[in-house]
């Protein structure tokens, strides 16, 4: 099981990912007293899997600037019920910026400003998206993307604004950079991430259990995206959705590539017919759906460089 988990862990670092984030889980509570030090490069991307402990909570990070620099900081839900409120708030917060017109929930250091990054209302209908990496649907949060130049000590500040205790994600930086460390890191808590280890809610119940209040239903079938269920073939069993990114490239390859030729059509006839039953014992068993997204990686990695 362990090898079978490194597989996956390696799998997912060799192809080319947008959610290929270095994981840091919050082991140690941080706040606007005691922040997180973001180590350089600052263009490195990392997901901080952190919560609010209670509806109060305030997590904060800080970062040196010395010279213009890209700073990229996201806020992302998994897709669970009772997290339908559950709508991070962040700020910029450096030397130079504007002070803010709405009342902050921390004070600014003397001579700070802030750029507050607000989320959706509550029971406003988001987009989801399917990260596999942690093997769960997170709804799509507030970017805040922008180059800043002023030199000094920086902070990044997350709070929920609606006071709804819960876990998120704070993603910080752009590029998929990674050291020796990084994969180790990756090795270690990549699978307590895809057991829900990180989570601090009893259970996360997705579909049926979230509707269209919350989750963008745009294909207008009256199903939100994530709950989706459309014939199940191998691709789609072994990734649990047929909305997941992954099968996006290949349903691309699929129209692009294969069914523009002869052969490739042949070949996807041949699939459709012979899919079904494998696909059928695929998502009755865990550890068949883990060996057949080993085997689809190098697929779909092969499949992105002709989409």
């Amino acid at each position: 099981m362990q090898a079978s988990l490194l597989a996956v862990v390696v799998g997912l670092l060799t192809i080319q990912s947008a959610f290929a984030h270095v994981p840091y889980l919050e082991e140690v509570d941080t706040s606007p007293e005691t922040p997180f030090e973001i180590p350089q490069p600052l263009d490195k991307s990392r997901a901080f899997y952190s919560w609010f402990e209670t509806g109060e909570d305030i997590d904060a990070f800080v970062f040196q600037v010395t010279g213009p620099m890209r700073v990229f900081a996201q806020a992302i839900v998994p897709v669970c019920q009772g997290y339908e409120e559950l709508l991070p708030w962040f700020a910029v917060v450096g030397p130079g910026l504007p002070v803010p017109d709405i009342p902050l929930p921390f004070e600014l250091p003397p001579g700070y400003g802030a750029r507050v990054v607000q989320n959706d209302e509550p029971w406003t209908p988001r987009p989801a998206f399917f990260e596999p990496f942690g093997d769960k649907w997170y709804f799509d949060g507030p970017v805040f993307d922008e180059v800043v130049s002023t030199p000094g000590t920086w902070y990044l500040y997350y709070w929920s604004p609606y006071e709804i205790a819960g876990d998120y994600v704070a993603v910080v930086g752009p590029e998929e950079i990674w050291a020796p460390a990084d994969i180790l890191r990756a090795i270690i808590y990549t699978p307590m991430i895809r057991k829900g280890e990180e989570l601090h809610i009893e259970q996360c119940l997705g579909c049926p259990f979230l509707d269209e209040r919350v989750l963008e239903d745009n294909d207008g079938d009256g199903v939100p995206d994530p709950c989706d269920e459309e014939q199940c073939f191998i691709a789609t069993a072994a990734f649990g959705t047929e909305m997941a990114d992954k099968i996006d490239v290949l349903r691309a390859f699929r129209d692009r590539r294969l069914l523009t030729s002869a052969t490739g059509r042949k070949f996807v006839d041949l699939y459709h017919e012979k899919s079904p039953p494998i696909a059928a014992a695929i998502r009755s068993e865990a550890w068949l759906r883990t060996i057949a997204r080993i085997l689809l990686y190098p697929v779909i990695g092969f499949a992105s460089f002709w989409v």
